[in-house]
């Protein structure tokens, strides 16, 4: 008598073959997820990448790059900018700086020139962007090439007021130890202006550079659950509380900030105060140069070309280039 034929799987069999499609899909996960990670790092260079051109659009329109932004008082908002002296940075009167007309963030400034004509022709550069109805109904708009799509921390475009978010900011100044083996950043002793200042900069006063000083860095994540230093004269005026500025938003001007830390800092140093999420000022993603791509930050340069900058790149060589008249001479190596 033949014997019957067998049909189907034994236990034995079905559990070996799940066994091996197991190691299949943790083998391929990571893979998925490098090329999730590089597309995203891809998509953040060229986002930064148009804002570099719109950058050069604006000057070559203007003679000047526009204000970086930063409110740096609350009574004289924009009103201070940083200049250096043969004794050290002085903080002066800016005469480009006089009230709100130039109150606004470099990434109002650069709408006409990335393309967003329709949203640049409704904004009232007269008033700031939440002192009108209308522009406060301008700046719910959602700008794509302001949002990295490697954020995790945030991860929405908008606040709960539907106000749109931005995940990079111009690099104003940088107050890092000078001297190699100092404290990573000290205080405003070492002030040092960059690029982009809360006034308009013309090229003729980088005199280190434009390729060879950074513009506008990542600070991906910052949400309104952090801290900010600074009143907003708007809402002060209002009676509201809080009534800190809200430096995630792309039209805010206090998205401008200072580069204390080397890219990433608080993501691979923990301190006592600073951990994720990073509320303080200064620490991770609050204000500083930061991603999620892993090793360090893509930044633009002011002559609009793009790079990675290590996180491993040392303060004083990041220092150097931030400053844009510090005189200093840095290679791409060290970076």
């Amino acid at each position: 008598m033949r014997p019957s034929k067998r049909l189907g799987f034994t236990l034995i069999e079905l559990l070996v073959v799940i066994a091996i499609i197991a190691i299949l899909i943790g083998l391929l996960l990571p893979a998925v997820q490098k090329v999730r990670s590089a597309a995203a790092r891809i998509q953040c260079g060229n986002n930064m990448k148009q804002i570099g051109l719109g950058l050069h659009t604006y000057e070559s329109s203007f003679s000047k790059f526009p204000p970086g932004g930063q409110g740096l008082t609350d009574t004289q908002p924009y009103a201070i900018s940083w200049y250096t002296s043969g004794t050290g940075d002085t903080p002066m009167p800016d005469p480009y700086m006089a009230g709100y007309k130039q109150a606004h963030s470099v990434f109002v400034h650069l709408l006409p020139f990335i393309e967003q004509d329709n949203i640049a022709r409704q904004f009232d550069l007269n008033l700031p962007y939440n002192g009108s109805a209308g522009n406060i109904a301008v700046c719910k708009n959602i700008v794509k090439i302001y949002l990295c799509p490697s954020d995790s921390l945030r991860g929405t475009p908008a606040d709960s007021e539907g106000f749109g978010c931005v995940d990079y900011g111009a690099t104003l100044h940088s107050n890092i130890n000078p001297m190699p083996g100092g404290a990573p950043a000290t205080s405003s002793v070492f002030l040092i202006p960059g690029a982009l200042g809360s006034r308009k900069v013309g090229i003729q006063e980088i005199t280190d550079g434009t390729s060879n000083t950074v513009a506008i860095a990542e600070d991906v994540g910052r949400n309104e659950r952090m801290a900010s230093l600074f009143a907003d004269p708007v809402l002060v005026a209002a009676g509201a509380n809080p009534s800190m500025r809200k430096h995630w938003r792309w039209a805010e001007a206090d998205n401008a900030f200072g580069v204390s830390f080397t890219p990433n800092y608080h993501q691979n140093t923990t301190t006592a105060n600073c951990v994720k999420p990073w509320f303080p000022m200064n620490c991770g993603a609050n204000d500083e140069i930061f991603s999620f791509h892993g090793g360090g930050s893509n930044v633009v340069f002011a002559d609009g070309h793009v790079s990675f900058l290590r996180d491993s790149v040392s303060p004083q060589v990041l220092r150097a280039l931030v400053s844009r008249a510090g005189g200093e001479t840095v290679s791409t190596n060290d970076y």
